[in-house]
């Protein structure tokens, strides 16, 4: 099978655009500034150092490249301008474009790519990168990469794993000892749009234009990341002017700006950009730990028991309830599958309760005391659960309590999420729902033999027409088996002062290459 440049990144792009300005003159609008730096508050360290790691997802994306890309479902070229698959996806060999260099002048071939891979195997940074899957890997020549993989191991999920954060591409200046991956990464030398022009650890990343990126140049002069762990410290930094937009973390799901505040901030004049991912908050089962769960009545009573809709309004409307498929329809094949079996229905689920015997039913769900957006979400769950006679316990706890209690029996419920970036969607799935699959959790969704089947049929097949139907499967036997309990679709936002413009999404990932900014 041959790939090449037969499909183009489809860019969901959406413009911040300035709205007007009442009672302002055409001669006031004109008087601002055209600035060349924009200042960002970010919730995470964008981990430009690193003894075994390898950086930030927003870092990643800013200041590097990777094999491949995933849109729209499909593996697009990137640093490769081809591959093929050979051996019935037993191999799958790699063309490098000619004349990529990094940010710091020095050449991207072949050699360099095998040494990220050499890195993320020797110090088995496995977790969604999927290396474990290689056997070995070979460089024929300066512009040709060859991965052998292991028995059933290979397949489209391992093809898309290219696209993953951890394997974006860094030039051997980057460790401690350069060449030798095995040494800490000092620094981060990509050959992405921007580069690191300086790095305080927990406080700040400034970006400066890569004059080696093969693309577009990008507009702004620098990017200052701030890092400020506080979602409600990095509101009050914009509001107070000390910031000019606020991220989202990339991966969703935390260190966002608290839904809620939304509406203010948009009523203050800021704008915010939302773009909706591939992944959704659901509640969990602790199901391998508490035999109750495995009671596919108890899974169905659960899902009737809760009002999607009422969830959305807690957020005032800023993200869409989950009343349709277990995926918003940005994922893969998800369009024309219908909506799931479970509408909110109380009596149903009281029913339900009765039938698996367990009338009366009070569950317990951890909650993490450091997202308030958690808090919330569950203290309305448990309002609502008595509706359908579930007596929802709560026990909140700090992130370190809670991260050690989920690895017990000592709990029934918890806020998880399945899917995640777009560029993940293969592996996430797999590693949600199949057990053989190394990122596959002690606790959370129920899979079964059923949905694991499913699933590899949805991340397996080289063929589009075959995973389309696999996909459909897949969401079929989540559906019938009561997997999880969807709540809402996730989503990355950008709040930013109103003279901010041209920011871009690819995928669910703001990018900032085209923005310009007047104040």
């Amino acid at each position: 099978m041959k790939f090449g440049m037969k499909r183009l990144l489809c860019f969901c792009m959406v413009a911040l655009m300035m709205t007007g300005f009442v009672g302002c003159s055409n001669a006031g609008a004109s008087s601002k500034t055209e600035q060349t730096e924009l200042k960002v508050a970010y919730g995470k360290d964008t981990g430009v150092a690193s003894e075994k790691g390898n950086g930030d997802m927003l870092l990643t994306i800013f200041a590097g490249e990777r094999l491949v890309e995933v849109v729209e479902g499909e593996v697009v070229p990137s640093i490769a301008e081809s591959w093929e698959v050979k051996d019935s996806g037993k191999t799958i060999s790699f063309k490098i474009k000619e004349g990529l260099k990094f940010s710091d002048g020095s050449d991207l071939t072949a050699k360099e790519v095998k040494l990220k891979f050499d890195r993320n195997i020797a110090l088995k940074n496995t977790s969604w990168t999927e290396v474990d899957r290689i056997e070995k890997i070979e460089v024929p020549d300066d512009y040709t990469i060859n991965f052998y993989y292991k028995d059933g191991m290979d397949g489209y999920v391992a093809l898309a794993g290219f696209a993953e954060y951890g394997n974006t591409i860094v030039s051997p200046n980057s460790f401690q000892t350069p060449g030798d991956p095995t040494t800490p990464m000092v620094k981060f030398i990509g050959s992405g749009s921007w580069k690191v022009a300086d790095y305080v650890k927990d406080q700040y990343t400034t970006f400066v234009p890569n004059e080696n990126y093969s693309g577009d140049p990008v507009k702004l002069e620098k990017i200052t990341v701030s890092m400020i762990k506080d979602d409600e410290a990095r509101v009050l930094a914009l509001q107070s002017g000390d910031v000019d937009a606020v991220v989202d973390y990339y991966h969703g799901g935390s260190a966002y700006t608290p839904r809620n505040l939304l509406s203010a901030l948009k009523e203050e004049g800021f704008q915010v950009l939302k773009q909706e991912m591939p992944m959704t908050t659901v509640l969990a089962f602790n199901y391998t730990n508490n035999e109750a769960w495995k009671n596919i009545k108890l899974r169905q009573a659960l899902n009737y028991a809760v009002n999607k809709d009422e969830i959305s309004g807690l957020f005032d409307g800023w993200i869409s309830p989950a009343n349709d498929a277990y995926f918003s329809d940005c994922s893969p094949y998800t369009t024309a599958l219908g909506k799931q079996s479970y509408q909110y229905d109380p009596e149903k689920a009281r029913k339900l309760l009765a039938e698996s015997g367990l009338t009366g039913f009070s569950p317990k769900m951890i909650v993490n005391s450091e997202n308030a957006d958690e808090v919330k979400l569950a203290e309305l769950l448990q309002s609502m659960l008595k509706e359908s006679d579930i007596n929802l316990q709560l026990d909140v706890m700090d992130a370190t309590k809670y991260a050690e209690v989920k690895k017990t029996a000592d709990w029934d419920l918890c806020s998880y999420y399945i899917g995640g970036p777009e560029r993940r969607i293969y592996s996430r799935n797999e590693g949600r729902f199949d057990k053989t699959a190394p990122e596959f959790g002690s606790s959370g969704c129920f899979t079964s033999d059923t949905i694991a089947t499913a699933v590899q049929k949805a991340v397996d097949p080289f063929d589009e027409k075959e995973r389309k139907a696999g996909f459909k499967e897949f969401y079929a036997a989540i559906d019938a088996e009561a997997a999880c309990v969807p709540l809402y679709y996730d989503a990355v936002f950008v709040v930013a002062n109103e003279g901010v413009e041209g920011i871009e999404y690819i995928g669910s990932e703001p990018r900032f290459d085209q923005v310009t900014y007047k104040k």
